[in-house]
């Protein structure tokens, strides 16, 4: 599957109108996310994001097809993968350029074989909205980060510039703009822990575009 998402900044303002248009409260939770990499950070600097939440599993990465981001549109579009055989796959091709011939039984077996560590682990309180193909996920990190996220999900990636379009216009219906990128729970972790890393990363998204 791959995942179309947008982040935005929520306001009060906000939640009245996802309230006004619709939107139907789902859930309000708490989750850990731990994040893998190696010591040199080959992962996230290739634009992959290894994670665990809770007791669950996900690599976050490109798309086969590269997607460079419209003037008005600061989203992101990701491949998300769960079955660990696959997520092996991947990350022997990105390490080693290699078909990989071994399967592995667990998530642990990954992190051994590839000698991975958690280089980031964020708690996070959520609340969960939907309206109609729309996810709205608001973000509750300490006292300082809120972040909200519209996200839908495609099996295609011939789908992924409706759904991109589907999720500009929504968002302006809600009122906000869709040109400035919000920094997500993520960036805030590494700009207070790993300043350089986010630098690092951010160049490297710069030069795909």
């Amino acid at each position: 599957m791959i995942e179309v998402e947008l982040k935005f900044a929520f306001t009060d303002e906000i939640l009245q109108k996802l309230k006004d248009f619709g939107a139907v409260f789902e859930n309000d939770f708490n989750f850990s996310d731990k994040y893998y990499d190696t010591t040199d950070f080959q992962l996230v600097l290739s634009d992959y994001w290894l994670r665990q939440r809770n007791e669950s599993v996900e690599l976050k990465c490109p798309p086969r097809e590269s997607y460079s981001i419209a003037d008005d549109f600061c989203g992101t579009v990701y491949r998300e993968v769960h079955d660990v055989n696959l997520i092996g796959e991947l990350l022997e091709k990105l390490f080693n350029g290699k078909t990989l011939t071994a399967t592995f039984q667990s998530f642990f077996e990954i992190i051994d074989h590839y000698k991975l560590q958690v280089f980031a682990e964020i708690h996070t309180r959520r609340k969960s909205f939907r309206l109609k193909e729309f996810c709205i996920d608001l973000d509750y990190v300490g006292e300082e980060c809120h972040v909200g996220e519209i996200e839908t999900m495609v099996e295609d990636e011939a789908q992924v510039s409706e759904a991109r379009q589907k999720i500009q216009n929504f968002a302006q219906k809600l009122g906000f703009c869709t040109k400035t990128g919000v920094p997500g729970k993520m960036d805030a972790y590494l700009s207070q822990h790993y300043p350089d890393l986010l630098r690092r990363i951010r160049d490297f998204k710069f030069s795909q575009k």
